[in-house]
């Protein structure tokens, strides 16, 4: 392979490790762990991070909805919990790690990604919630 083709292969990988969070320093919940504290009655604030027909046909059991694109100007709304844990989903991984972004720079400090986000829930048989359009 010729040196700029290898080159180039490996600047875009690298980016799509960035947009995945995997090369980031994101701390991570498993589902397994976020569902005991909710079946115990103490979750943190779970934030999904999806569109709001994703949310209305199905999210995780207290979860709430802010679409990614909103975080910053829900801040003063989230302010309550900017010490409390508080646990991103999506679908995929970009918007949830671009929420992340916003809330860690927005002095939010105990912020998780769902390891294996919503797909990963849903592989679990997790109870999911679903609401009224």
């Amino acid at each position: 392979m010729k040196p700029v083709l290898n080159s180039f292969l490996c600047i875009v990988m690298c980016f799509q490790l960035l947009a995945c969070g995997v090369a980031g320093t994101v701390e991570v919940m498993t589902p397994a762990v976020l569902a005991a504290q909710i079946e115990q009655g103490m979750p943190p604030l779970i934030l999904d991070v999806r569109s709001p027909e994703e949310y209305i046909a199905g999210h995780i059991p207290g979860a709430i909805n802010v679409e990614y694109r909103q975080i910053s100007e829900q801040i003063e709304t989230l302010q309550p919990y900017e010490t409390e844990e508080i646990v991103v989903y999506c679908e995929r991984g970009f918007r949830a790690n671009r929420a992340i972004a916003d809330l860690e720079d927005a002095g939010f400090s105990t912020v998780f990604l769902l390891d294996g986000l919503m797909s990963a829930w849903r592989r679990a048989n997790l109870p999911i919630e679903r609401s009224a359009p």
